[in-house]
């Protein structure tokens, strides 16, 4: 076998390696082509990254919850630091429950095992601080991605919401417009989590 041939079964093994964008046992967490970059195309790489992270924190798809129900999950991927998912439920009473997962591995690398998981009940003012936060951000008309925004050993930011069974993801390098909102659940996890990137 030539270099060429050589090459290009490697770069197939690779997409077939990173080509799954659900989980072992079938679960969709993302609708198709959802992750794809304007100007680059393709998000299976980040689809799939993803998803292997939200499997290993046990975390459910926020694709099709119950259409009475308004979700947020703001999934945190720190190259070296433990991936994290904060989920917040809003309920029909004006307070929400933020549940909180982290797993043993690292947000760049190998996820690991489930090692956190915290639920915390959030009352009326703040649950209304938080909508109010969302609106500010415009989340729904956000685009999913930007083109040519990533670094190296950083933070990947994923935020997804549903809300009367409309599904949307925003996808951030460090934060980058959604910081502050995401900060916010953080901060109300009480979770000791070091440096915020």
């Amino acid at each position: 076998m030539n270099i060429r041939a050589q090459v290009l079964a490697a770069v197939l093994l690779l997409l077939a390696a990173f080509s799954a964008s659900a989980s072992a046992d079938g679960t969709r967490f993302f609708p198709p082509n959802a992750l794809d970059r304007i100007g680059i195309g393709s998000g299976t790489f980040e689809e799939e990254w993803y998803t292997r992270q939200l499997t290993a924190l046990k975390e459910a798809p926020l694709l099709n919850p119950p259409s009475d129900r308004v979700l947020y999950r703001f999934t945190w991927l720190r190259t070296f630091h433990h991936p994290m998912a904060f989920t917040l439920l809003f309920r029909p009473d004006g307070t929400s429950r933020l549940t909180v997962r982290m797993a043993s591995g690292a947000g760049g690398y190998a996820p690991g095992t489930l090692s956190l998981d915290k639920t915390v009940e959030v009352n009326s003012e703040l649950t209304r601080n938080l909508r109010k936060g969302l609106d500010s951000l415009g989340f729904w008309e956000m685009q999913t991605q930007l083109p040519n925004v990533d670094g190296m050993d950083g933070a990947q930011w994923v935020l997804e919401g549903n809300q009367g069974g409309k599904y949307h993801v925003v996808v951030r390098w460090s934060g980058e417009g959604i910081r502050i909102w995401c900060a916010q659940l953080i901060l109300l996890s009480g979770v000791d989590v070091g440096e915020v990137y």
